[in-house]
């Protein structure tokens, strides 16, 4: 399953596992949809070709009594020799208009272009209405009689409608597979319910679900899910979960909380999930926002962070040390070339400039949420911020001779405390006295600026250092002790519940927006919110110091190894701020 923070438009989770992350590129808390803009994904692009959509109408057997509304989408690559892969969305009208919140076949169309999902049909249905004819106009007004009973009720009346009606009917002008891993379904809030349902009740017809704002809430009954995941063996289904912070609070249940409950059951159910928590309304601008992404991630072949097709490529090179990558608000990614002494900016459009030399041999770099460049300043043990022009502050110093080494690598929380590092290089573990064994911790800076609290110990060499927001959690590796820890944020920055996350220290650390946590050392190795595995992204030079994510759309793994900077494109996006 999936989890994390940052940025306009997300969070998420992750396979087998599940962590729920928060938006990529969001704001304050309970912001609102306001946070949430369409990217390029969901904007027609030059050179890609159209799929064709038509309207169809429908009068159930299953329902009797109704008629409905629904939409085929036919990707221009649809081979009628193939079968191709299919998906069906409940309350098509909302998904398959082009300037809604979703825009499904236009960013259908951009996916299937770059081959970051199959070739596949959509069927896009509105609920029933009870009526002799349609509305003039499809929409929720008026809304169809029908579509509390046909989604919220927990039966497998809908997929007998899908299965039994639905499909044969458009499988007499279109071939789509009969796999069940090769069909997905989705919906919007009791939408978003009634996909898992189906799935649930029929895994022999559909394996993937994606569920936006879903009504997990006693309606006809839905909030029972958590308990019988809990208690069913697992079925085989894939699942994307999105919420938001501002979701409804009603007679019918506390959606924030139901999703929540969903994400946990199906973390420990052991499912193959990812939930994306973000700060929205009941609504579809998150997840519009974020639909590309969760498509990506529901139709990947294997389990890998990585886009199809990646290579690892080295952007520049003939630097003495890099270290330290992070990126701005647009994008930029700024690392250290520490024996030069000089901060380095890779921009969005491919140009490597100096950006600040000398730099108090900096080390680990992070901007604040003011725009501001955090460096570990190790030359005289001090955190510097740094401005836009170039001009540093002194934030932190070697008080009281408690700093023994100074910041190495640090991560700053919503609301602008850091966490840094304080490792000893200078001499091995075992030859340190009393007083220079005392210097391995992690300290925390206050938002204010008035307090430096020592709020972690016990490591042979801490090093590098990440948060995943939304579950106020810590991670710290002891690259001494070839081990990294996950700790429990309070609100005052102290840390609690010390727990070990893996069997691997790290020189520097990063999150994506699934809760994946990403450690360097001998490439870049990548593990589940759970601690597990994933891959290793080898890399030419024997070390890899530091990593990050950056670019417009920070789908860019940027990796500083030796003397050179390499990037790597994924299907996931940054996920910590």
């Amino acid at each position: 399953m999936l989890m994390t923070m940052p940025s306009a438009s997300q969070r998420f989770l992750l396979p087998n596992s599940l962590v729920i992350l928060l938006a990529v590129f969001s704001r304050s808390i309970f912001a609102g949809d306001e946070v949430y803009e369409l990217g390029p994904e969901s904007q027609r692009q030059e050179g890609v070709p159209r799929g064709e959509v038509k309207e169809h109408t429908w009068r159930s057997q299953v329902f009797e009594g109704t008629i409905r509304r629904y939409w085929t989408y036919v990707p221009t690559q649809y081979d009628a020799s193939k079968p191709a892969a299919l998906m069906v969305f409940q309350d098509g009208h909302a998904y398959i208009g082009e300037d809604g919140q979703f825009r499904a076949p236009v960013v259908f169309d951009n996916l299937i272009h770059r081959g970051e999902m199959p070739v596949t049909i959509g069927i896009f249905i509105d609920p029933g209405h009870k009526k002799d004819e349609l509305p003039p106009k499809a929409g929720w007004r008026p809304r169809p009689e029908n579509r509390s009973f046909e989604y919220d009720t927990l039966s497998d009346q809908y997929a007998r409608f899908l299965i039994d009606e639905i499909l044969p009917e458009v499988a007499k002008t279109l071939k789509f597979s009969d796999d069940p891993d090769q069909r997905a379904i989705c919906g919007i809030s009791s939408g978003g319910i009634c996909a898992w349902t189906v799935a649930w009740e029929r895994p022999d017809a559909f394996r993937k679900v994606l569920s936006h704002v879903g009504s997990f809430t006693n309606i006809r009954g839905g909030h029972v899910y958590p308990a019988l995941i809990r208690k069913t063996p697992p079925k085989p289904i894939r699942v994307f979960l999105q919420g938001g912070e501002a979701d409804l609070d009603n007679p019918h249940g506390h959606w924030p909380l139901a999703n929540l409950q969903m994400a946990a059951a199906l973390r420990f159910a052991k499912y193959d999930c990812a939930f994306v928590y973000g700060e929205g309304k009941h609504s579809g601008k998150h997840g519009g926002v974020i639909l590309a992404d969760s498509l990506r991630w529901l139709w990947r072949e294997k389990e890998t962070i990585v886009a199809p097709g990646a290579k690892l490529e080295r952007l520049a090179e003939e630097f003495k040390f890099t270290e330290g990558p992070t990126s701005d608000a647009e994008g930029d990614v700024y690392f250290t070339d520490q024996p030069n002494d000089r901060i380095l900016k890779w921009s969005t459009d491919g140009k490597l400039s100096t950006f600040l030399q000398p730099a108090g041999r900096s080390n680990g770099l992070y901007f604040d949420r003011h725009g501001q460049l955090i460096a570990c300043a190790d030359e005289k043990n001090e955190l510097w911020s740094i401005g836009p022009d170039g001009k540093s502050e002194v934030l932190v110093r070697n008080f009281g001779g408690k700093l023994l080494n100074g910041p190495n690598d640090l991560w700053i929380d919503p609301h602008g405390g850091i966490y840094f590092t304080d490792p000893f290089y200078k001499r091995p573990y075992w030859k340190r006295g009393p007083k220079e064994q005392d210097g391995e911790c992690v300290y925390y800076r206050s938002a204010d600026g008035k307090t430096v609290t020592r709020v972690a110990e016990g490591f042979q060499r801490p090093n590098g250092i990440v948060g995943n927001v939304r579950d106020r959690l810590l991670y710290v590796a002891d690259i001494g002790a070839k081990k990294t820890y996950v700790y429990s944020r309070r609100a005052d920055g102290t840390l609690t519940n010390r727990r070990l996350f893996c069997e691997m220290g790290s020189d520097g650390m990063t999150i994506d927006q699934l809760g994946n946590v990403y450690l360097t050392g001998h490439g870049v190795t990548v593990f589940r919110p759970d601690g597990q595995k994933i891959e290793n992204i080898a890399v030419p030079e024997g070390w890899t110091a530091n990593v990050c994510f950056g670019g417009k759309d920070r789908r860019t793994l940027f990796i500083t190894a030796m003397d050179s900077l390499y990037s790597i494109r994924t299907i996931v996006r940054h996920g910590s701020r």
